[in-house]
């Protein structure tokens, strides 16, 4: 979509419609963002359509998968990757067995957003064989009704409730070559999915923001700000996602948005009450990864003092 008419839609008026729950507004999303190919533009799209920073958190999320696993078959899905001791290569332990040419999976995921409801996961796990201090790691895509396949609720979280949470056990789920992806699974998909994800994440609420601007009638400089602000994570999402500039530029986006939110509060709690009670509660979600940012933030300034 021509940047003209993507900041034309976002400035257009419009009803929100309440979602019962996620599956409900994924519907909506898909109807939302019809013919959109730029995920960075579904995901802010899906987050000025959103009446919650739940549902503009799962737009980001969603979005970020479609992206990363060019995903374009309308599926709700999930990324696999937490097991009991993290989320880094080591800890784990989900692994593909090879039994005579017939490949099984199995294996225990502890945290996966929105997995009660997801109808695709994709699922990080080791090589037969991988040696613990430095597995060999893929990613595998599967119906997540495949035989061998349970999801256990897990409780809200306190924020952003609408977004269910559930446990992936694999039992010797059969799979076939085709159901894993090419290439190196850390390098391809995981590592740079904590990027993807966090740049489509803040750009979905930014628009939600934005949303709550315009409905509100907030000072005119602030819905200004916030259309740069979303220009911003537009143009950092094509950027090359391991590249130290791009971690630099998203920690100077972030430190922005964070200044923006600020000034937006006063105005946030007096358009919209109820709204600002829950988005006092929610907005714990944009902190959830904040040492991890930090730490990319150290690497890429270690990197570019290095060169």
């Amino acid at each position: 979509m021509q940047k003209e008419a993507f900041i034309e839609r976002l400035l257009s008026p419009l009803d929100k419609k309440h979602h019962a729950d996620l599956k409900h507004w994924h519907n909506e999303f898909k109807q939302h963002t019809l013919g959109v190919s730029e995920s960075i533009q579904r995901a802010i799209i899906g987050g000025r359509y959103s009446d919650s920073v739940g549902f503009a958190f799962a737009s980001g999320y969603q979005s970020a998968i479609e992206n990363l696993f060019e995903l374009s078959s309308g599926e709700l899905a999930s990324f696999c990757v937490s097991e009991a001791q993290g989320n880094h290569p080591k800890a784990i332990h989900s692994e593909i067995r090879d039994d005579q040419g017939i490949l099984t999976l199995s294996g225990h995921k502890t945290f996966v957003s929105g997995g009660c409801d997801a109808q695709r996961l994709f699922i990080a796990c080791k090589e037969e064989g991988s040696h613990t201090s430095q597995p060999s790691l893929k990613v595998v895509s599967l119906d997540a009704r495949h035989n061998g396949i349970s999801i256990q609720p897990m409780p809200p979280l306190p924020f952003v409730p609408q977004v269910t949470h559930g446990q992936v056990i694999l039992k010797h789920a059969n799979i076939e070559e085709k159901d894993i992806l090419e290439g190196d699974g850390y390098l391809n998909y995981i590592k740079p999915f904590r990027t993807c994800e966090d740049i489509h994440v803040s750009a979905a609420v930014s628009g939600y923001l934005l949303g709550e601007a315009i409905d509100g009638q907030w000072p005119k400089t602030l819905i200004e700000r916030y259309l740069s602000l979303i220009l911003s994570f537009e143009s950092l999402a094509s950027m090359n996602l391991s590249s130290p500039s791009t971690h630099l530029s998203l920690a100077g986006q972030r430190s922005q948005m964070q200044s923006l939110i600020e000034q937006s509060e006063p105005y946030f709690e007096r358009s919209n009450q109820q709204g600002h009670q829950y988005w006092q509660r929610d907005k714990a979600l944009l902190n959830i990864a904040k040492k991890a940012h930090i730490v990319r933030t150290e690497k890429a300034w270690k990197f570019v003092k290095a060169n």
